[in-house]
């Protein structure tokens, strides 16, 4: 992973702008530069606290305050924070206080530390263990070993270079008496954190005695140590001296707003669009209060700042802890903070410690896209200083997980990986950049971009129902526990011990999962954005725009000429790249799945209105049952919980194998409560073999001879095939030929092999499932299609855009080409009335192919790879509003016009709202879902038509029975399931 850039500006070239532009010039081509990152339309701040662990220092800087009296214990601070909101615990403290004040010696060594380091360790595990804050350490300039030991309790570290200017340490200047601010230390420091595989905070403090070109000293400085470890520094910060009371500057003047402004353009054109340049909000001049004042309306620093290439504001309290360092400046309230952000065109979203990209291992674009731009007129070349050849792609490193426990957990192993970057195919993420121990506790506050949830919200059932009966059932536990990680002394915290005795924890009491009441506050909406940005304009971001345009475009291009899309030969070719029309494409999806704030309406509106063209106010449902005959199952899915294995004891329900007559008996039960449809699915039982699959069917057709049998994932299918020594496609015909009715789309999950390798290391190959489906559909049985996201790592909208390309392709090729063999049978009296849709014939073909999409959002609960830390809490209500959005949006002008949103996964409620995002079907009444409430999942028994219509009329549309291949369901069935008598007992 790295910033650079192949024409990285030189500093002739950063000297030669800056003697030839004006400021106004100068700040509007750091905002192009800006403009071309990973996230061009949202700016960060991280909800934080601020710990001041100790205030005595060794230095005595002429500007500094801080050195004062010890502070409030961590913990309390900490747990106020997490009320509140607040994901960072910010430690500042003086640099090594027991060098100068014997006194501090003395109490760290009756409190059993050795120095102020260790006792920083202990409390930053203290505050992740038991309030989930993320610590952020800022203790000064450190060892090799010091780093290491506070590596093993946080995800970011920080140190200030502030300047380069040797003669500040000069008898009346600023860092007088100060030995540790000694440039060469600092950078060291910097140095050993690049080292170390450390998220490293740095920046430059002006208005101390620098001149402007010490300033571009310490910039480039920075920029060599960032380029020469591989990308460590994840922002710069930028800050202006405040004159503050009972200091040798207190009378010095603080540098004005122009400053500011001058040296924030710099920094974003020397470190390019990629890097995190950040300004504190709090101490930005006004032009009529150079205290910080000014009102919301107006706050013209903030304002200029965001021009000038500013994408973080960095850490704000959310109301609890002041800015101790610079005391006289009050923190910012979010709304209004939100507010003058959304008024420049952008989205505030909170953050966590470590910035995304060491979270996600991608979003460093370096200039990605910006030949486009260049030849389009958007950006100028001289002034953006940037080479059209220059591209740079991240991905997933395609790692195999270790699900089993916590990782080794020894710090000691951490690699020094100088000089690695993301072209060397080295990955990132977690892996590389945070701790074994402190990785889950970061993943359950992250979303799928490596940003903040910052809301409870999750699928399956609401987040505090699960963690209250998670914390009544391990409260004795972690009683215990808790107790006895209070009186834990410091010494343990070695850098082996550290990782051995935090593993155990996290096995046995997994501290990251902990219930904590009261839940906190939430700080964004269901759009991803910090509240306060209402009344801000909502216009829509050109890159959303141009996305959505495209999309509809090229869906109408590969509907009339399916050769014409090369995505899926992309997709399956060993090592292939995608062309730039699918890159294009894969661009345009992606960008609708990050949409935030006034784009996360654009994108659903869109959404909506193609909904409503596509199939106008009808809401669709069937009548079915599923079937799950057995939960034995060989493979080792890390996100299943209804699988039972030798690696799945310890999972809730026993082993089971539903007797043919059963499967029977559940069937006819079914077509007498009205059902039109049984889903037969289950787990790749060790003793099936394809004609296994072939009982079951006969059983099912034996118990309805007139129901649909929807069965058989493309993975069973897959497997049965490989059992009897047969050809996919024949065995898909057998089953024709026996009943078979259709094809559910599972065990796609996503169709990304590095994904798959993480997620589902032992399943077929993306290659093989869309193969199957293929099969399928040149045989003339239908299929669903599906998306399970929300997971892993490396799952996250790149990803999702390659996947609903894919089953793009796949749809308007199936369709196009000429059925082979006979007619699909299996409840062939059911599916012959009026369709609902047109995708199922175009430019006169007269193939089958997807009859829906359907989102599955993670239910993480119960799932192994989330018990065992190595995966999210499922996708954000953003991100699942966003799934079935963009999939209308790319899927729908292709000819794959039926989006289902999942009642099991979403809740009922929450699958009512996703009517207004691009849905216009609601799925099954799914009598005994098992699957999905074996994760953990409080829906998913059976929602019967009463429901399913009130959820439908209850946003104003039209409901509607339908068959499984989206026929209107024939006369009298409604009725019956209207009026079915409760199921038996199973």
């Amino acid at each position: 992973m790295t910033h650079h850039l192949e024409t990285d500006l030189t500093r002739a070239e950063i000297d030669h702008r800056i003697s030839t532009l004006s400021l106004d010039d100068l700040c509007a081509a750091a905002g192009q530069v800006r403009a071309l990152g990973p996230n061009p339309t949202v700016v960060t701040f991280s909800p934080k606290v601020f710990v001041p662990l100790t205030r005595a220092c060794r230095d005595s800087c002429g500007y500094c305050t801080f050195a004062a009296d010890p502070t409030e214990p961590p913990l309390a601070v900490a747990e106020a924070g997490r009320r509140a909101g607040a994901t960072e615990c910010l430690f500042t403290l003086g640099d090594r206080p027991e060098a100068r004040y014997p006194v501090a010696a003395q109490e760290l060594k009756a409190m059993g530390y050795a120095t102020t380091v260790d006792y920083l360790a202990h409390c930053a595990n203290q505050v992740l263990r038991h309030t989930g804050l993320i610590p952020h350490c800022n203790a000064g300039v450190l060892t090799r070993e010091e780093l290491r030991k506070l590596r093993a309790v946080s995800a970011s570290q920080g140190l200030m270079l502030e300047s380069t200017a040797e003669r500040l340490m000069e008898p009346g200047g600023a860092h007088d008496g100060c030995d540790s601010k000694r440039p060469a230390g600092r950078l060291r420091t910097t140095d050993l954190a690049g080292d170390l595989r450390i998220p490293f905070t740095s920046g430059i403090l002006i208005g101390i005695g620098e001149t402007r070109e010490e300033r571009v000293d310490a910039l480039f400085a920075i920029r060599d140590s960032d380029r020469a470890h591989g990308g460590h520094v994840q922002e710069i910060i930028v800050q202006n001296f405040r004159a503050k009371e009972d200091t040798r500057m207190r009378d010095s003047p603080e540098p004005p707003l122009e400053e500011l402004l001058w040296t924030t353009a710099v920094a974003r054109l020397i470190f390019g669009p990629d890097m995190a340049i950040q300004v504190p909000p709090n101490l930005t001049p006004e032009s009529d209060d150079v205290g910080g004042g000014g009102g919301a309306s107006e706050r013209t620093g903030w304002r200029r700042l965001l021009r000038a290439g500013v994408s973080d504001w960095g850490g704000v309290s959310p109301g609890v802890t002041p800015d101790h360092v610079s005391p006289e400046a009050p923190w910012p309230h979010l709304s209004e903070l939100a507010a003058v952000t959304a008024a420049e065109g952008f989205t505030l979203v909170p953050r966590l410690a470590a910035q995304p990209w060491y979270l996600t291992g991608r979003g460093r674009v370096g200039v990605g896209g910006i030949v486009d731009r260049i030849k389009a007129g958007v950006v100028d070349r001289t002034t953006a200083g940037i080479d059209e050849g220059a591209r740079e792609r991240t991905g997933c490193d395609g790692v195999e997980p270790d699900v089993g426990g916590e990782g080794d957990g020894n710090t000691a192993g951490v690699t020094a990986v100088a000089g690695h970057t993301a072209a060397s195919g080295g990955g990132g993420g977690y892996e590389e950049w945070i701790d074994p121990f402190v990785a889950p506790f970061v993943r359950v506050l992250a979303d799928s971009e490596g940003l903040g949830r910052a809301t409870g919200w999750c699928p399956g059932r609401e987040e505090a129902a699960a963690e209250q009966e998670h914390a009544e059932a391990t409260a004795d536990v972690n009683a215990d526990a808790n107790a006895t990680a209070v009186t834990r002394d410091i010494h343990d915290i070695t850098p082996a011990a550290v990782g051995a005795t935090s593993r155990t924890r996290a096995v046995n009491t997994k501290p990251w999962r902990t219930a904590r009441f009261p839940r906190p506050v939430e700080l964004v909406g269901v759009d991803g954005a910090v509240f306060g940005r209402l009344g801000a304009s909502t216009t829509v971001s050109e890159e959303v725009s141009a996305a959505i345009s495209r999309l509809a475009e090229r869906g109408a291009e590969v509907l009339a000429n399916p050769s014409s899309s090369a995505a899926l030969a992309a997709m399956t070719a060993s090592g292939g790249d995608w062309d730039a029309a699918a890159a294009a494409d894969a661009d345009a999806v992606a960008t609708l799945l990050r949409a935030r704030g006034g784009d996360f309406d654009a994108v659903c509106a869109a959404a909506d209105a193609l909904r409503r063209e596509q199939c106008g106010d009808v809401v669709s449902y069937v009548v079915n049952r599923n079937i799950n005959y057995t939960n034995v199952c060989g493979l080792a899915c890390t996100f299943c919980a209804f699988s039972k294995g030798p690696a799945a004891e310890e999972l809730r329900g026993a082993p089971y194998l539903l007797p043919l007559e059963e499967v029977s008996r559940r069937a006819a039960e079914a077509w007498e409560r009205g059902a039109t449809e049984v889903c037969m699915q289950g787990g790749i039982h060790p003793s099936f073999t394809g004609d296994s699959y072939v009982q079951l069917l006969a059983a099912a057709k034996k118990g309805a001879p007139d129901i649909h049998v929807h069965a058989f994932s493309p993975l069973e299918v897959f497997h049965g095939a490989i059992t009897l020594g047969v050809t996919v496609s024949d065995f898909i015909a057998r089953l024709r030929d026996a009943g078979l009715g259709s094809l559910p789309g599972t065990a796609a999950e996503v169709l990304d092999d590095a994904v798959r390798a993480r997620l589902c290391p032992d399943k077929i190959s993306a290659r093989d499932w869309l193969e199957v489906v293929s099969a399928a559909h040149r045989l003339g049985v239908h299929t669903t299609s599906t998306l399970m996201f929300g997971h892993v790592d490396c799952d996250g909208p790149e990803a999702w855009a390659r996947h609903l390309l894919s089953l793009r392709d796949v749809h308007v090729r199936s369709i196009a080409e000429r059925t082979t063999g006979v007619e699909s049978r299996g409840g062939l009296s059911l599916d012959s009335g009026r369709q609902f849709s047109t995708s199922q014939s175009i430019s006169g073909g007269v193939g089958v192919g997807f009859t829906e999409f359907v989102p599955l959002p993670f239910v993480h609960f119960e799932a192994p790879v989330f018990r065992a830390g190595k995966s999210r809490r499922g996708p954000t209500l953003r991100e699942c509003m966003l799934a079935h959005a963009a999939a209308r949006l790319t899927l729908g002008p292709a000819g794959l016009t039926n989006i289902q949103a999942s009642w099991v996964k979403m809740g009922p409620d929450m699958a009512g709202h996703l009517l207004s995002a691009g849905c216009n079907d609601l799925g099954g009444t799914l009598m005994n879902e098992s699957i999905t409430r074996a994760a953990g999942a409080a829906y998913g028994q059976e929602l019967g038509p009463q429901e399913m219509e009130a959820i439908i009329h209850g946003v104003g549309r039209t409901a509607r029975t339908r068959t499984t291949l989206y026929g209107v369901a024939p006369a009298g069935r409604r009725e019956l399931a209207m009026g079915a008598e409760p199921l038996l007992a199973i």
